[in-house]
């Protein structure tokens, strides 16, 4: 789709690109000046060249040894749905989810990040449209999430944001490795993001704020104690999603000097062992896993080790 630029001075140009970056972030953005339109031309992959293993590891997947390769990799294994980018977690969720009148979707959501930043979509007659291509938007068609990530609506931030907009409740209980007082729950409320310079232009966000009562329809949960959360749970039947940048986040999507080959993952290992311990003595059954590799975040040497634990793990 094309969106219109304002008019303004030539010397105005770079900070007005700035600021569309800013608001619509981790997307690869065309400026035509002269026509005054502003393409979204796809997802942006720039964390993808950080980690300069991540070609070598992903090859031993079976992936294509290329970026593209890299970022469309997804595939279903016995135990879990495995992909690199996060992105295709979404994709996942809508396959596994089971929703029924009067039911609560509710993630069980281990992650260095919260991943419901705004997304490139608007909502049109009750349906919600992408920005990109004009397509309508349904979060429970794994075809439309196909398209979606592929041109960039969707993407590693902002994957859980559109089953806030879409879904009748909905519930994301994020395990984070930041140290929290107890549980923080807020009601998340499904709102829009609007640029100050592109006319009507608006993005889907969610409204954080404290909740008031146990019966929100759409609510966001975050506690470092696994525990906690599970004390806390509107449902005794989640999905489970673990980004592994949840156990080793070393480059957090900035470059930085490249991993030790000799580092160590005994605490990671440990992590897993207890969220497994937590999980078989609490009642709460996980219906499905699906597990993200984060390129660009955790080191393509870890992942191979993280994935083995993990699923041996929650075998035993």
């Amino acid at each position: 789709m094309r969106i219109l630029l304002p008019e303004i001075e030539r010397s105005e140009r770079a900070e007005l690109a700035t600021r569309c970056k800013r608001y619509f972030r981790n997307l690869i953005l065309n400026f035509d000046w002269e026509d005054r339109s502003l393409i979204i031309k796809g997802p942006s992959f720039s964390h993808l060249d950080i980690d300069h293993e991540l070609l070598d590891f992903a090859e031993t997947f079976g992936c294509e040894r290329s970026i593209s390769g890299v970022s469309q990799f997804h595939m279903e294994l016995g135990g879990y749905d495995l992909s690199f980018e996060d992105s295709w977690s979404g994709f996942y969720i809508a396959k596994r989810a089971r929703i029924e009148s009067g039911n609560r979707l509710t993630i069980l959501h281990f992650d260095a990040h919260v991943d419901i930043m705004p997304a490139p979509l608007w909502r049109d007659s009750g349906s919600l449209r992408s920005l990109i291509d004009g397509q309508r938007f349904s979060v429970l068609r794994t075809d439309c999430w196909q398209r979606a990530i592929e041109n960039g609506t969707v993407g590693i931030g902002n994957f859980f944001t559109p089953f806030f907009h879409d879904l009748s409740s909905f519930t994301v209980m994020h395990v984070t490795s930041v140290p929290t007082e107890g549980v923080k729950t807020y009601r998340a409320t499904p709102s829009t993001s609007e640029s100050s310079d592109l006319r009507g232009i608006q993005q889907i966000s969610v409204e954080m704020q404290k909740a008031r009562s146990g019966d929100d329809p759409y609510t966001y949960a975050r506690s470092n104690d696994l525990q906690w959360l599970l004390d806390v749970s509107p449902s005794q039947e989640l999905i489970g999603h673990i980004d592994l940048d949840y156990f080793v986040n070393y480059f957090d999507g900035r470059s930085k000097d490249q991993l030790d080959k000799n580092f160590s993952l005994d605490s990671a290992f440990r992590s897993i062992d207890r969220i497994a311990d937590t999980l078989s003595r609490s009642g709460v059954y996980v219906s499905r896993w699906i597990l993200a590799t984060s390129p660009g975040f955790c080191p393509a040497r870890a992942w191979n080790q993280l994935i083995n634990r993990f699923a041996s793990a929650m075998e035993a």
